[in-house]
C-alpha cells in the first residue's frame, strides 16, 4: 500500500495558498428572470465570527447540527438571513431599514429564494443540465423516445 500512496503523492500537489479561494461570486438568472451575482455564505464562518443574529443562533446550531427544527418561524428566519446574505448584487438587506440601493428580503419571491437556499447547499448545480433550455418532455426535447400522447 505505501507504493500506492507514494505514486499518489508524486503526481498531486498540495494546492498553494494564493490558489486557494472560497467560492467566488457567480451570476445566477433566477427563476424570476432577474439576475443576481451570489457568492455562498458558510453558516459555520458565520456562526464563528459572529455574525449570525443573537435570535437566529439557535436555529443555526440545530442546522448545523442536522437536527429537526425546533421553532420553524425562526428556522424559516434564519433561511431569510442565509439567502439574504448569498447575494452580492443586488445588495440584499436581512431586516431594518434599507438604503435606496438594497433589496429588502421580503421583495424577493419564494421560488427565488428556493432557487438561492438550493444554490447555497449545492442542489442547484446538479440540476443545471436538466434546466438549461427550460424545454420539458412534451417536445421530445430531453424524452427521447417517450411518447407525449397514447397511441
Amino acid at each position: 500500500m505505501t507504493a500506492v500512496h507514494e505514486t499518489q503523492t508524486e503526481t498531486r500537489r498540495p494546492t498553494r495558498a494564493p490558489a486557494w479561494r472560497a467560492d467566488e461570486p457567480e451570476l445566477h438568472t433566477l427563476p424570476s428572470g432577474n439576475v443576481a451575482l451570489l457568492r455562498r455564505p458558510s453558516l459555520m464562518e458565520m456562526m464563528r465570527r459572529g455574525e449570525i443574529p443573537n435570535p437566529l443562533i439557535e436555529a443555526a446550531v440545530e442546522m448545523v447540527d442536522r437536527r429537526g427544527a425546533s421553532d420553524y418561524a425562526q428556522t424559516a428566519d434564519l433561511v431569510a438571513f442565509m439567502v439574504a446574505s448569498a447575494f452580492v448584487e443586488p445588495a440584499v438587506c436581512y431586516e431594518g431599514e434599507t438604503a435606496p440601493y438594497e433589496l429588502p428580503v421580503a421583495a424577493i419571491s419564494d421560488r427565488d429564494r428556493t432557487y438561492v437556499l438550493g444554490w447555497i447547499h449545492g442542489a442547484v448545480v446538479e440540476l443545471a443540465p436538466f434546466r438549461e433550455d427550460g424545454a420539458g418532455a412534451a417536445d421530445g426535447s430531453h424524452g427521447g423516445s417517450v411518447r407525449v400522447e397514447a397511441e
